[in-house]
């Protein structure tokens, strides 16, 4: 009897046993699942960054070959010794003839800038603003009475490009994020200038760009900005000159 007990424990047991691995394998697995998950954003998110490195360099190589063309162009200088003192010089602007002979009623022609040029201009005025970008924890009215260990935290981002917002991001812990861009949500983004939000003055507020692309891309903020572009209702930012040709011409023929 006492055997037959014995062994109908040690059955029991081993079943325990089994269904306790069998429960430690799944949540192991499914957590192996979500870290691989996170790698995969993380992955994309770096990508993306990337990908932006590079457009930044190729405006900036842009940049520098637009200023030695520039410096190409100019008028050559011919310099002469003055009869006056030989350490000094007298500089005259060598004008070719078929210009200096043309008459009132034939003015030269104005060379007028091509859209291709405004556009590499708007885009080096872009880069070359400040890119700040900021993270704080927000507390919804209705839980300030909450306790402490029960309340759920939001959280508010923003990149600044320059002054103001380029784009912005609520994340709720029991809703969608409501993401916003500059232009298309003017009447919903923050329209302080920077000084004036006093994040500059809050501790740990201000991130790094990476951790802001991280979370913008997690939540889908990629294709929001590019409907937004191809509707024509993004304000040209950093975030779009950053955005990849190939991609904002694939979102406007969709």
């Amino acid at each position: 009897m006492a055997e037959a007990e014995s062994k109908s424990l040690d059955t029991a047991g081993h079943d325990l046993d089994t269904t306790t691995f069998q429960s430690e394998s799944a949540m192991s697995a499914k957590m192996m699942e979500l870290n691989a998950k996170e790698r995969i954003v993380s992955a994309k998110a770096e990508i993306e960054l990337a990908k932006a490195e590079i457009r930044l360099a190729q405006l900036q190589i842009q940049k520098a070959r637009t200023i030695a063309a520039r410096s190409k162009s100019r008028s050559p200088i011919s310099s002469q010794s003055s009869p006056h003192s030989s350490n000094s010089h007298e500089y005259s602007l060598s004008i070719p003839e078929d210009i200096s002979k043309k008459t009132a009623h034939e003015p030269a022609a104005k060379s007028l800038p091509t859209t291709q040029a405004r556009t590499s201009k708007e885009n080096r005025d872009q880069v070359n603003r400040v890119q700040r970008y900021f993270r704080i924890a927000f507390i919804r009215s209705a839980d300030q009475s909450v306790s402490r260990s029960n309340v759920k935290r939001g959280w508010w981002c923003a990149h600044f490009d320059g002054d103001y917002v380029a784009r912005q991001m609520e994340l709720h812990p029991d809703k969608p994020p409501l993401l916003l861009v500059a232009g298309k949500d003017d009447t919903e983004i923050c329209e302080l200038p920077l000084k004036e939000t006093g994040l500059t003055r809050k501790k740990a507020a201000e991130i790094l760009p990476l951790e802001f692309e991280q979370v913008w891309m997690a939540n889908g903020g990629r294709e929001y900005l590019l409907k937004a572009i191809s509707s024509g209702q993004a304000k040209p930012t950093y975030a779009t000159a950053m955005l990849p040709r190939d991609a904002q011409s694939a979102s406007v023929k969709t």
